[in-house]
């Protein structure tokens, strides 16, 4: 993937290509290179989809895949406060990050109205539904993290090909919650 990835930005230096180079190297955990990489990007060629598939793949890389939420959720925050209107997808990653972050009622706050929106993109509902179940979960409200992971099932199911980890994450979760209540 990075070899193709690489080429593509080599040979054509497209921005969609840089993207997708930026991507491939944060998940490999070489977040510093795609940040270099992104760094050189001239900023008024980036649409506000661009500026947030940035954030959201240098969030993964300093939050996530680096083992410090807190960090990714700085980085996020950040770009919310000064963009009213970011999409669903930004949020939702914002909500899973300050649950894994230990912000529990601050993840609720943020992902669950995403959770609840029919109109979001099933990717962007799963992804705040890991935020909210594992939320629930570590709140130590199991019932409601089974619930809402039942309720999102068929959605998340639907987002498979975007967001491949997230039912399996949120089933996880529940799962540890039915045992938490003994119900194996």
């Amino acid at each position: 993937a990075e070899r193709l990835a690489r080429h593509a930005y080599e040979t054509s230096g497209s921005l969609p290509a840089a993207l997708l180079l930026a991507e491939v190297l944060t998940n490999t955990g070489r977040a510093a290179q795609a940040s270099d990489l992104v760094a050189q990007l001239p900023p008024d060629s980036l649409e506000t989809a661009d500026r947030e598939a940035l954030v959201y793949c240098a969030a993964m890389g300093q939050g996530l895949l680096a083992g410090d939420p807190g960090a990714g959720v700085n980085l996020v925050a950040g770009v919310l406060s000064g963009v009213p209107s970011a999409s669903d997808q930004l949020r939702a990653l914002y909500g899973a990050l300050l649950a894994f972050d230990a912000q529990f009622e601050n993840a609720l706050d943020v992902a669950l109205p995403v959770v609840n929106d029919r109109a979001a993109a099933p990717a962007a509902r799963t992804f705040a539904a890991i935020g909210v179940v594992g939320a629930l979960y570590w709140l130590g409200r199991f019932r409601e993290a089974i619930a809402i992971a039942d309720s999102i099932r068929e959605v998340s199911a639907s987002a498979r090909d975007t967001a491949p980890f997230g039912l399996p994450s949120i089933e996880l979760i529940a799962t540890c919650a039915l045992t938490e209540l003994g119900e194996f």
